[in-house]
């Protein structure tokens, strides 16, 4: 039974409450850099903060990109046994008992609490990329927990195993769903370091359960494997996440297998970035009745707030309202437990629904974000011929027509104007001259600015231009002015 089935909202607001008291009086304030300064400079001080609608109504910890990027390490946490001393000297006298009073021993358990030993990497702009580090005290903590949490979820099996398709082990994803993995009876390994045919091949004899992976690439993945007649019916559920999962994209994956051989196989997308150190999944049972529900929050690891944030006009916050149930708003994120990297109040530029109604698919209490989620982020927000165009909706166009497979939009300038090229790969059996009428229509419609060209091109080259195989993010959107 899912754990997120015991929550009832009542108890979890007073949780929360609770454990926020608790974390900024313990750890955050005395021993987090940025914002031990930053509560100096907002003349609060963390006893000021006794609920979450405290915490609302204080828009100067609303932490976004600029306030972190090139001082990573102002966002550790960083005790002193004097820091510790004060703020929590009941748990530091147990770790002094459990050291038996030597040094040494009492430094190498301070350090495995608070040491980082696991480094991710946001997948930005290379300049502007940042390091998130997990302490063992994470791993084991509000990792292995959510992890059960997720397993539980998705019914997997004991001593059932997991393949990991993720890119690199510097990846949020990977990292969460292998060291997530060590907490439960469940191995999940990581396919690292090998080409797309070994991976299948790796596939075809592990026999596993659940297959994790970036939506593009387990789509590619499964569609080969189809397509070459391997065995995937020890396949049962797909965990897919590093970008969003369309419903088009959930058939054709779950297509795929079925003639690959699984048997009602599941595919459930999730929602995580890597400010967050961990990652929300898709109610299963939607996914399974193929009515996707919203993403399940625990709220005993997070607080998620959606807000309507308003800016001055130097990007700064100046005023963020908590939306009333049904608004759709901005989503902030705080974490409840945890080491090494801590973000307050994390500005995803990300736009949903937040609710805590029952779920109509599983009966969950807890907090779920509802689909769509929106970017709204400066990297898919682009001027084309006096326009602002966004992205994110052209990402949504494409990937919602069942005839395109692959897709990738080159943004140019001949001189005298603006160009927009459409590169599309499409299924065998599509109409290319009526699915390009109807994609260029609806290109105009979406964005308000017309497409110059559209290129049909085989689907293998264009998979090397997007770097599916490759790279942590497919290049969907390439702007060379």
């Amino acid at each position: 039974m899912p754990l997120t089935k015991h929550y009832h909202p009542a108890p979890w607001r007073c949780r929360q409450d609770r454990r926020l008291r608790r974390y900024l009086q313990r750890e955050i304030v005395p021993h987090h850099p940025y914002y031990r300064e930053r509560f100096r400079e907002l003349g609060i001080t963390p006893a000021r903060i006794h609920s979450v609608a405290d915490l609302q109504r204080i828009p100067g910890l609303i932490t976004q990109k600029r306030d972190i990027v090139g001082r990573d390490r102002d966002f550790v946490l960083q005790p002193e046994l004097g820091s510790l001393l004060r703020a929590d000297p009941a748990h530091l006298l147990a770790a002094a008992v459990r050291a038996r009073g030597r040094s040494a021993a009492l430094r190498e358990f301070l350090e495995r609490e608070y040491r980082p030993v696991v480094y991710t990497l946001t997948t930005g702009r290379s300049s502007a990329r940042t390091a998130f580090v997990f302490t063992r005290f994470d791993l084991d903590g509000f990792v292995a927990k959510a992890a059960r949490g997720i397993f539980s979820m998705l019914e997997i099996p004991r001593d059932s195993i997991g393949v990991s398709v993720f890119p690199v082990a510097l990846h949020l994803a990977h990292v969460f769903s292998v060291e997530g993995a060590r907490a439960v009876p469940s191995a999940v390994l990581p396919l690292l370091g090998l080409t797309t045919e070994q991976r299948i091949a790796a596939i075809e004899t592990l026999k596993p359960f659940v297959l994790f992976g970036v939506t593009s690439y387990v789509e590619r993945l499964v569609a080969l494997a189809a397509a070459e007649g391997k065995d995937f019916s020890s396949i049962s559920r797909v965990v897919v996440g590093g970008e969003g999962m369309t419903e088009a994209q959930r058939q054709r994956i779950v297509a795929a297998l079925c003639a690959a051989g699984a048997k009602d196989p599941v595919v459930v997308g999730s929602y995580g970035f890597t400010e967050a150190r961990l990652a929300m999944l898709e109610c299963l049972e939607g996914a399974r009745e193929g009515t996707p529900v919203g993403y399940h929050c625990d709220p005993d690891l997070a607080i998620i707030e959606t807000v309507r944030i308003k800016e001055n006009t130097d990007g700064a916050v100046m005023e963020a309202v908590p939306c009333v149930p049904g608004e759709e708003g901005e989503v902030l994120f705080t974490p409840l437990s945890g080491h090494g990297t801590v973000v307050l109040r994390w500005r995803t530029r990300d736009v949903a629904i937040l609710t805590d109604e029952p779920c109509p698919a599983c009966g969950s209490g807890a907090p779920r974000i509802l689909p769509p989620i929106r970017r709204r982020s400066s990297d898919m927000l682009k001027n084309v011929r006096g326009t602002l165009v966004d992205f994110d909706d052209v990402a949504r166009l494409f990937a919602n027509e069942p005839a395109v497979r692959a897709w990738q939009i080159t943004i140019g300038n001949d001189g005298s104007r603006d160009t927009l090229v459409a590169a599309l790969a499409l299924d065998d059996g599509a109409d290319v001259a009526e699915t390009l009428r109807g994609l260029q229509r609806a290109f105009k419609m979406c964005t308000e600015v017309t497409l110059d060209e559209i290129l049909v091109e085989p689907y293998e080259a264009l998979i090397l231009e997007l770097g599916t195989d490759a790279e942590l993010k497919e290049r969907r959107i390439v702007d060379e002015r």
